[in-house]
Protein backbone atom coordinates (compact mmCIF):
# COMPACT_ATOMS: atom_id res chain seq x y z
CA UNK A 1 0.00 0.00 0.00
CA UNK A 2 2.81 2.39 0.90
CA UNK A 3 4.61 1.70 -2.39
CA UNK A 4 1.41 2.35 -4.30
CA UNK A 5 0.96 5.74 -2.61
CA UNK A 6 4.52 6.69 -3.46
CA UNK A 7 3.95 5.68 -7.08
CA UNK A 8 0.81 7.81 -7.27
CA UNK A 9 2.58 10.88 -5.85
CA UNK A 10 5.54 10.35 -8.15
CA UNK A 11 3.13 10.21 -11.10
CA UNK A 12 1.42 13.44 -9.97
CA UNK A 13 4.73 15.27 -9.48
CA UNK A 14 6.17 14.13 -12.80
CA UNK A 15 2.94 15.05 -14.54
CA UNK A 16 3.03 18.52 -13.02
CA UNK A 17 6.62 19.02 -14.09
CA UNK A 18 5.75 18.00 -17.63
CA UNK A 19 2.94 20.56 -17.84
CA UNK A 20 5.10 23.62 -17.22
CA UNK A 21 5.40 25.75 -20.34
CA UNK A 22 6.60 29.22 -21.24
CA UNK A 23 4.00 31.97 -21.02
CA UNK A 24 2.08 32.74 -24.20
CA UNK A 25 0.85 36.33 -24.32
CA UNK A 26 -1.76 37.92 -26.57
CA UNK A 27 -3.52 41.28 -26.62
CA UNK A 28 -7.31 41.42 -26.74
CA UNK A 29 -8.67 42.66 -30.07
CA UNK A 30 -10.98 45.71 -30.13
CA UNK A 31 -14.49 45.09 -31.48
CA UNK A 32 -16.17 47.44 -33.96
CA UNK A 33 -19.26 47.46 -31.73
CA UNK A 34 -17.21 48.41 -28.66
CA UNK A 35 -15.47 46.28 -26.09
CA UNK A 36 -12.75 43.76 -26.82
CA UNK A 37 -12.39 40.05 -27.50
CA UNK A 38 -9.96 37.18 -27.10
CA UNK A 39 -10.04 33.44 -27.73
CA UNK A 40 -8.44 31.13 -25.16
CA UNK A 41 -7.77 27.50 -26.05
CA UNK A 42 -7.92 24.88 -23.32
CA UNK A 43 -5.54 22.04 -24.16
CA UNK A 44 -4.87 19.33 -21.57
CA UNK A 45 -3.82 21.37 -18.49
CA UNK A 46 -2.89 24.55 -20.35
CA UNK A 47 -4.53 27.82 -21.37
CA UNK A 48 -3.28 29.32 -24.67
CA UNK A 49 -2.68 32.19 -24.36
CA UNK A 50 -2.15 32.24 -20.62
CA UNK A 51 -1.52 36.01 -20.46
CA UNK A 52 -3.97 38.44 -22.09
CA UNK A 53 -3.46 42.21 -22.17
CA UNK A 54 -6.63 44.30 -22.32
CA UNK A 55 -8.17 47.67 -21.41
CA UNK A 56 -9.62 48.10 -17.93
CA UNK A 57 -13.24 49.25 -17.71
CA UNK A 58 -14.25 47.86 -21.12
CA UNK A 59 -16.14 44.57 -21.44
CA UNK A 60 -14.13 41.69 -22.84
CA UNK A 61 -15.75 38.78 -24.65
CA UNK A 62 -13.82 35.58 -23.98
CA UNK A 63 -14.30 32.58 -26.24
CA UNK A 64 -13.00 29.50 -24.39
CA UNK A 65 -12.37 26.62 -26.82
CA UNK A 66 -11.75 23.25 -25.19
CA UNK A 67 -9.66 20.79 -27.15
CA UNK A 68 -9.44 18.60 -24.08
CA UNK A 69 -11.10 15.27 -23.41
CA UNK A 70 -11.90 16.28 -19.82
CA UNK A 71 -14.02 19.15 -18.45
CA UNK A 72 -12.35 22.37 -17.33
CA UNK A 73 -13.29 25.72 -15.86
CA UNK A 74 -12.21 29.35 -16.02
CA UNK A 75 -12.42 31.22 -12.73
CA UNK A 76 -11.36 34.89 -12.78
CA UNK A 77 -10.41 36.59 -9.52
CA UNK A 78 -10.65 40.27 -8.67
CA UNK A 79 -7.56 42.15 -7.51
CA UNK A 80 -8.77 41.46 -3.95
CA UNK A 81 -9.05 37.69 -4.60
CA UNK A 82 -12.86 37.49 -4.95
CA UNK A 83 -14.44 35.50 -7.78
CA UNK A 84 -15.50 37.81 -10.65
CA UNK A 85 -16.50 35.08 -13.09
CA UNK A 86 -16.77 31.30 -12.93
CA UNK A 87 -17.49 29.42 -16.18
CA UNK A 88 -17.51 25.65 -16.72
CA UNK A 89 -16.23 24.37 -20.04
CA UNK A 90 -17.31 20.89 -21.10
CA UNK A 91 -14.92 18.56 -22.87
CA UNK A 92 -14.43 19.57 -26.50
CA UNK A 93 -16.93 22.43 -26.05
CA UNK A 94 -16.82 26.18 -26.64
CA UNK A 95 -18.15 28.70 -24.12
CA UNK A 96 -18.47 32.43 -24.79
CA UNK A 97 -18.79 34.85 -21.87
CA UNK A 98 -18.15 38.47 -20.93
CA UNK A 99 -16.45 40.12 -18.01
CA UNK A 100 -15.37 43.69 -17.27
CA UNK A 101 -12.21 44.28 -15.26
CA UNK A 102 -12.88 47.53 -13.41
CA UNK A 103 -9.35 48.77 -12.69
CA UNK A 104 -5.82 48.37 -14.05
CA UNK A 105 -3.93 45.42 -12.59
CA UNK A 106 -3.15 41.71 -12.96
CA UNK A 107 -6.23 39.49 -12.61
CA UNK A 108 -5.53 35.79 -12.10
CA UNK A 109 -7.60 33.19 -13.91
CA UNK A 110 -7.36 29.44 -13.38
CA UNK A 111 -9.14 26.11 -13.68
CA UNK A 112 -10.96 25.40 -10.42
CA UNK A 113 -11.35 21.65 -11.10
CA UNK A 114 -9.64 19.32 -8.62
CA UNK A 115 -5.82 19.38 -8.97
CA UNK A 116 -5.89 21.38 -12.23
CA UNK A 117 -4.47 24.61 -10.78
CA UNK A 118 -2.16 22.94 -8.31
CA UNK A 119 -0.14 20.83 -8.92
CA UNK A 120 -0.71 21.00 -12.72
CA UNK A 121 -0.34 24.80 -12.97
CA UNK A 122 -3.45 25.52 -15.02
CA UNK A 123 -3.61 29.28 -14.56
CA UNK A 124 -2.98 32.56 -16.34
CA UNK A 125 -3.45 36.31 -16.06
CA UNK A 126 -5.58 39.05 -17.56
CA UNK A 127 -3.46 42.21 -17.48
CA UNK A 128 -5.70 45.28 -17.51
CA UNK A 129 -4.04 48.57 -18.49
Amino acid sequence: MRTMRRSVWLFVLLGAAGCATAAVERAAQPLATGGQAVSIEVIRFTFLPDVVTLKAGEPITITAVSKSGIPHNITILSLEGQVLKDVDIGRKRTEVFQVTLPAPGRYVFYCANFLHRRPFGMEGALVAT
